[in-house]
């Protein structure tokens, strides 16, 4: 590198002459980078195809920032840029859950969603990570991976089946126990039938139905419950009976989503004192008099 570095003393006073650059130099380099050969190479030819000198560098001033560093030098030619580090523009969070991407340049904010009731998806939208709400399809998942058999609010709501059974044969329990806070049909009321059950402190027996129901935990999610007498219908026929004509052979069915096994299951509708409500998922017959003692199944299902 010809002429790039000349010292002379005169009178005690160091004086360096230095090769210049034209322009500075535009390459960037970020905390933690290589300086590999290509960058000092790089480098070398923007000092080496100068036609100017900086002469007499006097003093240099090194800049610390927040997030980079510059080292300026006052010469002949005046204050002279020689070298900068920078870490990037960073973007801030302000709320739980914020997050940020790189956009090529710096950091950018990707808030939370400002409804945090309603579960997100984030997506990449126009190449861009971008939070959208969840929209869930009856046949599709939940959020919890069991199938969705009911949406409310265009798909943002609704309810889904646990994928599994908790039990093909086990009672209702409360035998002759009048639960009357278990005697919502429609759906919407399953859970409130359940608890109400749970919590009824039955004497005639234990409400088996509704404990495997509630004791069943997926995905982190444990609020589960025995499904309502239209909530099971619905199930029928929104998962195992697909294709609308009244009959399931069991999980090998390809029209039944969930693989529901041909059996009857229990609802947490109570009918009367000693009865409560069924359904059969063999033909889709629902049953009023199905007497608690009855074994039969459990499919659990929750709300989003």
């Amino acid at each position: 590198m010809k002429n790039l570095l000349k010292i002379a003393s005169i009178i005690g006073l160091t004086v360096i002459t230095q090769t210049a650059y034209s322009a500075p130099v535009t390459d960037t380099f970020e905390t933690g980078d290589t300086l590999t050969a290509e960058k000092l190479n790089s480098i070398k030819a923007a000092v080496n195809d100068n036609d100017t000198r900086i002469d007499s560098i006097s003093s240099c001033t090194v800049a610390q920032g927040a997030d980079s560093a510059s080292i300026t030098c006052s010469t002949a030619n005046g204050d002279v840029s020689i070298a900068s580090v920078s870490d990037g523009a960073t973007a801030t969070g302000t709320t739980e859950g914020d997050m940020q991407y790189w956009d090529g340049s710096e950091w950018v904010l990707v808030p939370t969603p400002a409804d945090t009731t309603v579960e997100s998806t984030l997506r990449f939208v126009n190449a861009k990570p971008t939070w959208v709400p969840s929209y869930y399809e009856i046949g599709g998942r939940g959020p919890a991976g069991g199938f969705v058999f009911s949406v409310t609010d265009g798909g943002l709501h609704g309810l889904e089946a646990a994928p599994v059974d908790q039990s093909e044969g086990t009672g209702w329990g409360c035998f002759d126990d009048n639960v009357s806070g278990a005697v919502g049909t429609a759906i919407g009321t399953g859970a409130q039938n359940t608890e109400a059950i749970v919590s009824f402190g039955c004497s005639g027996g234990s409400p088996d139905a509704a404990l495997a129901a509630t004791g069943y935990e997926l995905s982190g999610y444990d609020d589960w419950f025995l499904p309502s007498k239209d909530e099971l219908n619905s199930m029928w026929t929104n998962l195992a009976d697909t294709d609308g004509d009244s009959s399931n052979s069991g999980p090998d069915d390809p029209n039944n989503v969930g693989g529901f096994a041909s059996i009857v299951y229990w609802s947490s509708s109570q009918s009367d004192s000693g009865y409560a409500w069924s359904q059969s998922f063999v033909i889709g017959n629902q049953y009023g008099a199905s007497d608690r003692g009855y074994t039969g199944g459990v499919r659990a299902v929750r709300a989003f």
